[in-house]
């Protein structure tokens, strides 16, 4: 379809919103909390290397 395109970018709202209503779990263990996300979303192996990027960083 003509009005269909492929997404080049996307909003920073988008991404955020997605983010946040992502399928996880929160897990506790050794006294650490940790986020296990699903890897059938397109945006849990990006968001990953976000933040190894920003961790590798700080």
């Amino acid at each position: 379809h003509p009005l269909h395109h492929k997404v080049k970018r996307r909003r920073i709202k988008t991404i955020i919103q997605t983010v946040i209503t992502m399928a996880g779990r929160l897990v506790r263990r050794s006294r650490q909390i940790w986020m296990k996300l699903t890897r059938r979303s397109g945006y849990s192996e990006p968001l990953l290397n976000i933040y190894i990027k920003w961790r590798e960083g700080a």
